[in-house]
């Protein structure tokens, strides 16, 4: 908590060496040579006290500056985070001699022809049609990518986007050497015709050999330090040697090496890729197992030396990336429950640890046990945010559905051992391409453009097709096929869009190293970008989907059906923003039934907007072989989406937030957190195959109760009941947030979960402090 977050320009200066040495190599030979500087050249530190070593940046909690960032930095704005606020870096901060490096040889390499035509974001930018510009509301020529995420429905990704779960049984059995080995026989078997193949084994070789020996640079790290220590960390620091003298090279052999093992694993794959989300190890509680279970039969370790490394464990995950995901329980893939010892020890390492990472995610079915749920609901009472708690049935289903979309089969033993990733974003481990972002989707958008056949208020321009204007449609249907028009025309855009990102993405960062982590890679001599993965999705993000479906209910109620308003009349409140019609925005607030009270009336229209998205994102294809999947977790998005959508019939005034995910309006669910799961089970949440998010705030009061734990667990325990995915609970009064604001020293530790993710309440923006605050707060 007191590491001061840093910015460096370490990888970035070696990048840049590497980059201009290898001029006119294939690409992906020239990022599996940048990596293996990395490898090399990248600055290691050891903390105190730690069991487990290592490091995403060139230290904890560090920014590696990549070549997107030059533009920004030259301009002397600063590098800053949307999910939070404090982490804001300038060119001023860095040392006078990185400075004059930066200004006079690093940022020139990158400048290239002087519109910086070499950096990621130059080349996405670039690349994209004038036409599909539009289509994304995206003005390349005024805003840098930053500003067009906040400014649009659509935002364009300037990289990896990590969320996956590489193969790491693969690293635990083989180790890097083993995997290498591999390679090599494959490279060995290719034409020396098929150059794309021996250019990606080539660099997979490379990339392999350099990340065998980065171990050996923190044993001996470890053993320096050792020299001018007592003997108790003098003892601590061998051991550490002596894990990294073999892992992640060769196969582990005990539960510590193999803790070591995955870590070092997740450090490397942020070395390839900076900066990156959610490389999670995934369900560390199955594979981990027979590594504790065999030292505790040699008597190697006792439980508590378990618990602790475990522990450790869970504090260096905060210094590789967020959105890493740890899920417990759930399902083995002969369908028995899976539950086991280590279970137990990750939700009491969250308990010691009580950080805003790992995510812990508690995988939940009929046959859970109550131990398990008891566990979690302890858990959930310190008011962290953690668990989530995720249906296991629909995840399975999910997964099911993805293998039945084309490509490669998700069989029905696979499904069930299918691991959340970031937010909860289920994938295969070690067999899914990895989180290829398309960006956010937003429905309250298309809403909009329905009124205005075609026309954005806030860019003041025609963006979508004329489906008429909506004074003369005869009746709700006509209303509803217009949507539908709308929502189709921008979501074949927005796929198409996406793809040419794709495949610029392929063109210019390909990760050999990361691609030798995933099976079929190696076996069809194609990186992970270039369809060598055995599943390969691209994930579109739904956000607005409650203020669409709202807003068709107050349609269908006050204008088709009781005619208390024309749609004349709604069209004109809605263009001047209800200025000097408080009343009929009160009548649309108060007069019609919202999402999330157990309403069928205002239920069908919200789960008929999220089916509509489902559908119509299930048919795109990406350019590697495999199909879109439909999310609904949309992060900090709901407030920057909502500021580019005009006021709507549900109410809702221009430029407020939108509902966070697929949770009802803020302060529309009236009736309960039951009456919410309800409404939340009358949506198809399996055909959102990429996972759908629904937030609660509960009155923490319930655990002062006798009954307070057993309710709790009923609660939690209606998921299964009512086909509901996933639910993740903020457990803090609103007189506590409020203060938090106000006194933000004082509660540096508070976490809440924001839209998916877990974050320190008061490292986040203003705005988005103050959508988690106007959430309703529940009793149970």
């Amino acid at each position: 908590m007191n590491t001061k977050y840093t910015a460096s320009m370490d990888r970035l200066r070696i990048e840049t060496r590497v980059m201009r040495e290898t001029e006119g190599e294939p690409m992906v030979l020239r990022r599996a040579k940048v990596f293996a500087a990395v490898c090399r050249k990248m600055p290691i530190a050891i903390w105190p006290d730690e069991l487990i070593v290592g490091h995403a940046g060139a230290r904890p909690l560090c920014r590696d500056v990549i070549p997107d960032d030059c533009p920004i930095l030259l301009k002397g704005q600063r590098l800053t985070s949307l999910m939070v606020d404090t982490r804001e870096y300038q060119l001023n901060d860095f040392d006078p001699a990185d400075q004059k490096e930066f200004i006079e040889e690093i940022a020139p390499y990158w400048r290239g022809n002087g519109d910086w035509s070499r950096t990621q974001t130059g080349s996405n930018l670039r690349a994209l049609p004038d036409a599909l510009k539009d289509l994304l509301f995206v003005d390349a020529s005024k805003f840098p990518l930053k500003q067009s995420m906040i400014y649009t429905p659509f935002f364009i990704s300037s990289g990896h986007y990590g969320h996956n779960s590489i193969a790491y049984i693969d690293v635990l059995e083989k180790g890097f050497l083993g995997i290498k080995r591999d390679a090599e026989a494959k490279f060995a078997s290719v034409g020396r015709d098929d150059h794309p193949s021996r250019h990606f084994l080539e660099g997979a070789i490379l990339a392999l050999e350099a990340a065998s020996h980065v171990g050996e640079r923190f044993a001996a790290k470890a053993r320096q330090l050792a020299e001018d220590e007592d003997q108790i960390r003098r003892d601590e620091l061998m051991r550490v040697a002596a894990a990294c003298d073999r892992v992640p090279a060769e196969p582990a052999r005990t539960f510590h090496e193999a803790l070591q093992s995955i870590f070092l694993t997740q450090v490397l794959l942020n070395w390839e890729s900076p900066p990156i989300l959610s490389q999670t190890t995934g369900r560390i509680d199955q594979y981990l197992l027979r590594y504790f279970e065999e030292d505790l039969r040699q008597g190697a370790i006792t439980e508590e030396s378990a618990q602790e490394l475990l522990d450790c464990y869970l504090i260096k995950v905060n210094h590789v990336n967020r959105g890493n995901h740890f899920a417990v329980g759930g399902y083995r893939a002969d369908g028995r429950d899976a539950t086991n010892a280590l279970s137990y020890m990750i939700i009491e390492s969250m308990k010691h640890v009580r950080l805003a990472h790992p995510f812990i995610g508690v995988l939940v079915h009929p046959r859970t046990p109550e131990k398990l749920m008891i566990r979690a609901t302890e858990l959930s009472a310190l008011g962290t945010g953690h668990p989530v708690y995720i249906n296991a049935d629909v995840l399975t289903t999910m997964m099911l559905a993805r293998g039945s979309m084309g490509g490669s089969p998700i069989t029905l033993d696979l499904a069930r051992t299918a691991t959340p990733v970031g937010c909860y974003e289920p994938v295969i481990t070690g067999q899914d391409s990895g989180y290829m972002y398309s960006g956010y989707f937003n429905m309250a958008a298309v809403l909009e453009l329905v009124l205005t056949n075609g026309y954005s208020r806030h860019y003041k321009k025609k963006i979508g097709p004329e489906t008429g204007d909506p004074r003369t449609f005869p009746d709700f249907e006509s209303f509803k096929k217009a949507y539908r028009m709308q929502h189709a025309f921008m979501a074949k855009n927005f796929s198409d869009a996406s793809n040419i990102f794709e495949r610029v993405l392929a063109d210019v960062l390909p990760t050999p190293f990361e691609s030798c982590l995933i099976k079929d890679c190696i076996a069809k001599g194609r990186s992970r970008e270039d369809g060598g993965a055995r599943f390969n999705f691209k994930t579109i993000i739904g956000a607005g989907s409650t203020d669409a479906g709202d807003s068709l209910t107050a349609i269908r109620k006050l204008v088709y059906e009781e005619k208390k308003i024309t749609m004349d009349e709604l069209c004109r409140a809605l263009e001047g923003n209800f200025e000097g019609r408080q009343d009929l925005q009160q009548q649309l607030r108060r007069n019609v039934p919202k999402f999330g009270n157990d309403d069928d009336y205002a239920d069908e229209q919200v789960a008929w907007v999220s089916h509509i998205f489902a559908e119509d994102v299930a048919k795109q294809e990406n350019t590697r072989g495999g199909h879109a999947v439909p999310m609904g977790a949309p992060l900090q998005y709901y407030m920057f989406g909502g500021w580019v959508v005009g006021a709507l019939p549900s109410g809702r005034k221009a430029g407020e937030p939108l509902s966070d995910a697929w949770s009802p309006c803020a302060g529309c669910d009236v009736t309960g957190p039951t009456s919410v799961l309800n409404s939340m089970g009358k949506i198809n949440n399996a055909e959102l195959t990429s996972g759908v998010t629904l937030n609660l705030r509960l009155d923490s009061s319930i655990f002062r109760m006798r009954e307070g734990i057993p309710r709790f667990i009923h609660f939690v325990r209606g998921l299964s009941d009512q086909g509901v995915f996933h639910v993740q609970l903020n457990m803090i009064t609103t007189e506590t947030l409020r203060q938090a604001q106000k006194e933000p020293e004082k509660f540096r530790d508070l976490i809440v979960k924001v839209a998916g993710y877990s974050a320190y309440f008061t490292q986040l923006i203003k705005p988005l402090q103050d959508g988690i605050i106007n959430r309703t707060e529940h009793n149970l």
